[in-house]
């Protein structure tokens, strides 16, 4: 018990001070283009001023730093084990985005002892005053680890093909995480639309269903229209924002991070109360 309170003093506290918003960008289904998305939209918003850290948190497939054209050598499992500094784990990637390789490394975050919370405070402590968004790339669908992480971050940003299945599994995402207590504020992005008219007409019918279902509000934050600029940039390992950066895609994607980032400058709660939510969520 004592522990227990201890740990909601030092998330009420992180929250009292701010910390850079958490955001985790999830799919209901593989192959929507989330990990191209993160990396694009992360970039967009540094390109708009903002410090931004992605975090690689697909448990089977993590390729952040495939994507970036980088070769880590520690990943997140390494900081948490205590081989590592994260300042040690953390690269440099395109763009001036910070990025740190997950993978399976990502479980011990999820499992993290108090010993080993009690001395990453100090570097989070630093990190969380020096970042505006740290993102988490997590895996596909209804996984009980990346919910249990989706319920500790300050939003959910979740992707959206124009498919029938993948609104489906989209909404079946969304009902998963309405469930959790307190519920996630969760928007979306419609990806890889072929005209405006059809990413709008997709949108309608997937906040329709939310509402009609579960009774919730979805913001829609854009789209993002299918071009074969971004498989090309995938091939080259370079950010689509960078190499073409007059492609439609890059556009729509730089629109949707001055909506997303637009306005009153805003502080999330920090990596280190993420990581007492955690923990106190894997205790009960």
């Amino acid at each position: 018990m004592d522990q227990a309170e201890n740990l909601r003093q030092l998330v009420k506290n992180s929250i009292v001070q701010g910390g850079p918003v958490i955001l985790t960008v999830a799919s209901g289904k593989g192959g929507t283009g989330k990990t191209s998305f993160s990396i694009n939209f992360s970039i967009a918003l540094a390109q708009k001023g903002k410090s931004v850290m992605v975090i690689d948190a697909d448990f089977g497939l993590a390729n952040v730093d495939l994507m970036l054209g980088g070769n880590p050598r520690y990943h997140i499992g390494d900081v948490l084990d205590g081989r590592v500094t994260l300042r040690e784990a953390i690269c440099q990637g395109h763009g001036g985005i910070w990025y740190v390789a997950g993978g399976s490394g990502v479980m011990e975050l999820l499992n993290l002892k108090a010993s080993r919370l009690d001395a990453l405070q100090r570097q989070l402590q630093e990190l969380d005053t020096k970042l505006d968004f740290i993102i988490f790339d997590c895996g596909a669908g209804v996984n009980s680890q990346v919910m249990r992480l989706m319920a500790a971050t300050d939003e959910c940003l979740l992707l959206v093909t124009p498919e029938p299945t993948a609104i489906v599994d989209a909404f079946v995402l969304v009902k998963s995480l309405s469930a959790l207590q307190p519920p996630p504020p969760i928007r979306f992005v419609m990806n890889r639309a072929e005209t405006p008219l059809e990413a709008m007409t997709m949108a309608r019918s997937f906040k329709s269903i939310v509402q009609k279902y579960l009774n919730r509000e979805m913001e829609f934050l854009g789209h993002i229209s299918f071009d074969k600029s971004v498989v090309h940039s995938i091939k080259k390992q370079m950010p689509y924002v960078l190499c073409y950066p007059n492609c439609q895609a890059a556009k729509d994607i730089e629109r949707i991070a001055a909506q997303y980032a637009g306005g009153e400058p805003r502080r999330g709660s920090g990596l280190r109360s993420l990581l007492e939510r955690m923990a106190m969520r894997r205790d009960r």
